[in-house]
Parts: C-alpha cells; structure tokens; sequence
C-alpha cells in the first residue's frame, strides 16, 4: 500500500501589481490604504535565543519597487512567520498599520496583514525612502524634537492649577494662534518651569510663560490681533489621499499638540497625544501593596473613533483625581500602552492606558472641545433578547415609568442599599426594566411618573441581566444622560410625543419569570431531557422550569466559592498574600473586604434520573452557611468544614432551574443554572398531588 502524506498548500503566485506609491504613501503616515508590498527582506530582531522566545520580534523592508523602507512585525503576527507563510520576497497587503519614529528611522508597524503569495522574483530597483524623502519631512524634526522635549507632566506641578502641561508630541504647527504648552509655540517662560498653561501665541507678541512647581514665568502680551489659524479649528485634515490625519487643535483653550484618533491607540507607538471627553470616571479607592498604602482610580476617554480606559495610581491618582471631571474634554499624551483584558474592559478600544509621573494631561476648552461628542452604539430594545446575558450595551430610551427610589438591605454585607426600578420604551414598540444602583439611584435625577414630560434618557455601558426575563442594571461604569442633544433622542421624543405616548399593548422584555418566586412550570428531570433539551437551542434567553428532587452529591473537588468583588461582583485575583485585585475597576481588596460568593456543583435526583447542576448563592441556603464562612473554617476547622458540605444530602428540595446553551472550546454545552432552592412544604406538595390527580379524571 502506498503511503499519503498531506502537505500544506503553497503560496497561490502574484499575478497583480505593487501599488505605486505605496511605500511613499506608508513613509509620509498616510495609513489609510492597503498598500501591497513586496518583503524583500525579513529577520528576527536580536539573538539567536530571541528567536525562541514567544515575544520574538521580526524586522522586514518592504518594498513598492520603487521605494523600500523598514518594517517590524507586530508580534501577534509572529504565527505567520512561524507557519513560513510569510517568507522573504513575498508579497502582502497592509490591511493595517502605523507609522514611528525608533531611533531617529521611521518604522512601519504592521498590525494586520494578508499574505498574497509566496517567494516570487524581486520587483524593480528600489531605492531608500528615507533618503528620497529626506528633504519633504526635514522641516517637521525641530517641532517634533521640541515638541517631546516640552512634554512636561502635570504631574509635577503643585495642584489643579497646573494642567495643561506642555504639548504632547509636537509635531505639525498651526500657521495662526494657538493655545497649548510647549512645542515651540510661543516664547519660552523666562522664570519657573516650563509647561502650565503656556505657549500661547498671539499675532505678533506672544504671552510666554505658565505656571510651573518654579513659579510664574514671565512673559508679555505683544502688539496686534489674534493671528488667523489654518485649520485652527478643524479636528480633522484631509490628506492626499482623502482619509484623516491627526492635526492640531488651535482653537482657544485647545493644547496645541497633534493628536490621534482613540480606536488607533496601540502600543507600537513611542509618542501620541489622545483626545476626549471623560465619559467615566472611578471613585478614589484605597489600597495595601506590600506594606504601602496608595490610591487608585480610573476614568474613561472618548472621541468620535471610539473610548479607552486610563488608570492612575499612587501619587499620579491622588494629585489628578480633583483635576478630571465627568463631561469635560482632556488632552493625554504619554503613559503605558498596554492590551486591555476583553473581560472587564469596557471601552471599546483593545488597549488601555496606565499613567505615571512622565504623562501629560491638559484640558481642552472651547470650540475644540465641542467636537468630542459621547459615541454611542445603542442596540433597540427589542434586541436585548439576543444580547448574551452579562453583556454590556448602549440603549436609549423614553422613561415610561419612573417609581420612587426604595431602599433594600444588600444580602452580601447586610447594609442598606438604594435602588429605583424605571422602564424605558422605544420606537420598537417594546420596554425594559433599567434598576439604578445606589448613588446611581440619586444621581440620575428623573422626575416620577405624570410629574411631567416623560424624559428620554441615553445609557451607555449598561450590564445585561435576566432578572425577571430580560434586565438592565447600572454599574460603576455605566453613564447616563437625560434629554441629550443627539439625533436618536430627537427622533424618539418626536415618535413619543405623536404616537408612543397613546400605543397600547406594547411588549415587555422584563415580564417573564426569571430568578424570583418559584413560579415556573413544575416538571421531572427526565421530562426536561424530553421536551426541553431538543428546543434549547431556539431560546435565546433559555428555559426556565422547576422541580422536587434530593440533593445526593456535592463535589468537594475544584472551586466551591471564589473571592467576589464587594461592588461588581467579580471574580478577583489574588496579586500578594491577603491582596486582591479587582479587574474590573482596578482596585484592590484586603482579605476582610473580599466578599466570598458560592460556586457550588451538586447532583440533584428525583424519580425520573439526575442532573448536575451549578448553584451560585443559593448554596448559603443548601449548606446553611456563607461562602466567607466556610472559607474560613476551611483553615481553621477542617470537620465543620466537611459537615456543612455533606448536609444537604438525602433532604427534598423545590428547586428552579434555568437550562441553557453555551460555547466551550468551540464545542455546544448545556448549563443547568440553580436560581432559587426551598424546602419541601409537604402540605403544599399535598395539595398540589390533589389537584393533579383531579385533572386526570378518573373514572
């Protein structure tokens, strides 16, 4: 018999073109084309045990035939590399990059790549773009040298006085007027420290100067008017080829710094300067790290490409915390560009950014901040039904019903908590329960139900639940603005006021029965096998059912509580011995604080088969004990440990289930969900066994 070995499938051949100009294009930052290149040549970057390890970087000079200038590799892209589908004299497309400047060369970082063909003959006689564009870009260095030597930290300087610091990175320079530090705008302060609130420029006087932890430095205000600014006010010029570039703000109480687009923060670049308005912001929280108390507290910035998440620690916390303000526009430059955890980042950018001594922030006023609108990705709520529980979304909506807040007793510390309950209604036709959480609650101020108009009011980061069907909850993260002056809220309150205000029989998402009384239809394990289990599928939001059956095995295995964030609920890592750390807020914990939440797997039995079933907190009520408590006598009495565990076995429960699919490791699983376990009331079982039998209709 002839052996068959399989064999991966080369390279399809280029049959096209290099596109012309491609790598001018590239050289010059013009990053909104897909240029196809041609590699003609690739390398790992260092040793040979660099070339081992799983952060190996690879340098590659790409080439449109005409031009060539270096590359590096992104290292997500390593696998390319690895596989040798990206090889040397073959020919890719640059579906996305950037543009740096590493050690005074000019860097192509290539993020995103196709490859279209293997190793073909090398095209043309390029020559270098660095030298061939020499001349074009050599006025640009001095402002960018000034520039990054003007990036004085706010940080330095004493109180809120201070911010503004100098401008960023420097870079292009408006003709006319602009506000903003450093950069070589304006003349240099002749006392104190430069950056504060300096650099302003003034026809042709300047006001020099700014406040610095030195001192006022000194300056005058020259003769004539406000020079006329080309593109001044423009958050945005075209380039050559039509897409956006970063350009300076000079409107008045601007920064004067480029700046680049959130959704293009990376952390391949060795100088940028963001944009946007505080769309979130953290409370200041105290925390213990190896014997050193600090504090710690983040905030969120958004421009019309999207939102990233900033985080200050220490010193850098406690000296910017009064300066950012919710609503108000900032200028970020400098700090430590890192991959956001998809889990607990709630922004939408992949990265975030954590602060420190060396970063810069200044506010931006006037014109130029009046173009940082809120960006919002609202989903109808008629669609939340499709949304996966836990999720966060965007959603506006008319508040329909808006009760008095309440006041309920939090089961996880016994202190008092606020809620309000309001129902918010689209152009859908459909409505769903929003609850405000604490301060939430108080801060979000909308008029009760018939006190007038019914406001519509636009939620951002908003937790998906399915609390009585489908839900809406606040969170620490989450923002809210009432009547706000955007073209969806226009749009409702016009449809509100002519029909939605006298349509009836609008559907509910919150109607259903979710985790709260035992309410859904009774049934035996084995007819859930029967009749639920083949239809899970077609239920987004899952099947709900209950049943009378015996606890009969607890695993002890594994994890049967994990330490839950006091606030979120989420779960925390432990960063040092009696520290934990909150992923989702960045704060961090002491062991006494830690609020410990059950994860507890049981089989339950009845007449008809067994199911294993997953209880969250409802196993204080199976064991009789807190998940804190238990932790506790796990170190310190081993038998009372194992006694709570085995005491729910043999006892009768009513127990409400919800059954649902979920995805692991790319394979289809069913997930039975404990919401809610009661003993048996026999005389309710009693009564319920009557009237089943009297349904039957014996003869």
């Amino acid at each position: 018999m002839v052996g068959m070995a399989l064999v991966d499938a080369p390279a399809p051949a280029f049959n096209g073109h290099l596109t012309p100009g491609g790598v001018a294009r590239v050289y010059q930052e013009d990053t909104t084309g897909k240029p196809i290149v041609q590699v003609i040549d690739l390398k790992v970057i260092g040793t040979p045990s660099t070339a081992n390890s799983p952060g190996r970087r690879y340098r590659l000079i790409i080439s449109d035939g005409v031009h060539f200038q270096q590359a590096m590799l992104a290292t997500q892209m390593n696998t390319l590399v690895a596989e040798e589908r990206l090889q040397n004299l073959g020919i890719i497309r640059m579906e996305e990059f950037v543009t740096n400047v590493i050690a005074h060369k000019r860097i192509a970082i290539l993020l995103n790549l196709e490859v279209l063909s293997g190793p073909v003959e090398k095209i043309g006689n390029p020559v270098p773009a660095e030298t061939a564009f020499k001349n074009d870009t050599a006025a640009a260095t001095p402002a960018a040298k000034d520039g990054a030597a003007a990036a004085q930290s706010v940080l330095h300087a004493a109180g809120p006085a201070a911010v503004g610091a100098a401008g960023g990175t420097g870079g292009m320079k408006p003709a006319g007027g602009a506000v903003g530090g450093g950069g070589g705008m304006g003349a240099p302060p002749s006392g104190g420290m430069r950056g504060g609130m300096g650099g302003i420029r003034m026809g042709g006087g300047g006001m020099g100067g700014g406040m610095g932890s030195g001192g006022m430095g000194s300056g005058g205000m020259g003769s004539g008017g406000m020079g006329g600014g080309r593109d001044a006010n423009s958050m945005w010029r075209q380039n050559a080829s039509g897409g956006p570039v970063a350009v300076t703000q000079g409107a008045p109480g601007g920064t004067g710094s480029s700046f680049r687009p959130i959704a293009s923060m990376n952390p391949y670049q060795s100088a940028w300067t963001i944009h946007g308005r505080v769309t979130f912001k953290s409370a200041l929280r105290t925390y213990q790290r190896q014997g050193q108390e600090g504090q710690v507290f983040s905030f969120e910035l958004t421009d019309d490409s999207g939102s990233i998440r900033l985080s200050c620690f220490g010193q850098v916390a406690t000296r910017l915390f009064d300066v950012i303000a919710m609503d108000l526009v900032f200028s970020v430059s400098r700090g430590s560009v890192k991959p956001a955890n998809p889990q607990y980042n709630r922004s939408t950018s992949q990265y975030e950014i954590t602060l420190n001594e060396g970063s810069t922030v200044a506010p931006v006023t006037g014109a130029a901040a009046s173009a940082f609108a809120v960006k919002y990705q609202f989903v109808p709520i008629r669609e939340l039904e499709r949304v996966e529980t836990g999720a966060f979304v965007d959603v506006v909506g008319v508040v329909s019903d808006a009760p008095e807040t309440t006041e309920i007793m939090s089961r996880a510390t016994g202190e008092p908590m606020r809620k309000r309950t309001i129902s918010l209604v689209d152009r859908t036709g459909t409505s769903v329960n929003l609850t405000l959480w604490r301060t939430t609650a108080d801060s979000v101020k909308l008029p009760p139900t018939g006190s007038g108009p019914a406001p519509v009011l636009a939620c951002r980061s908003v937790k998906r639940g399915d609390f009585g069907g489908v839900s809406l909850d606040s969170l620490g993260s989450s923002s809210f603005s009432i009547n706000p002056d955007i073209p969806e809220a226009a749009e409702l309150r016009g449809w509100w006021d002519s029909v939605g205000s006298t349509q009836t029989g609008m559907a509910s998402l919150s109607a259903s029965t979710g985790g709260g009384a035992l309410t859904s239809e009774r049934k035996t394990l084995g007819a859930v096998v029967e009749e639920d289990v083949p239809r899970v599928g077609s239920e987004p939001r899952g099947i709900y059912f209950q049943t009378r059956a015996t606890v009969n095995f607890v695993r002890t295995e594994g994890s049967i509580y994990y330490a839950a964030c006091p606030e979120t609920k989420k779960k925390l890592s432990e960063t040092a011995p009696g520290v934990w750390n909150c992923d989702a807020t960045g704060k961090e914990y002491a062991d006494e604080e830690v609020d410990w939440r059950y994860l507890l797997s049981i089989k339950i039995a009845d007449e008809t088969g067994d199911q294993w079933v997953t209880a969250f907190n409802e196993g204080e009520k199976l064991l009789g004990v807190s998940a804190k408590e238990l932790n506790t006598l796990s170190k310190t009495d081993p038998d009372s440990f194992n006694r709570y565990l085995a005491s729910p076995l043999g006892k009768p429960y009513v127990f409400k289930v919800k059954l649902s699919q979920n995805m692991y490791q790319g394979e289809t699983r069913l997930r039975y969900s404990l919401l809610r376990a009661e003993p048996v009331d026999y005389r309710a079982e009693c009564k319920l066994l009557l009237s089943n039998l009297a349904s039957l209709r014996l003869c």
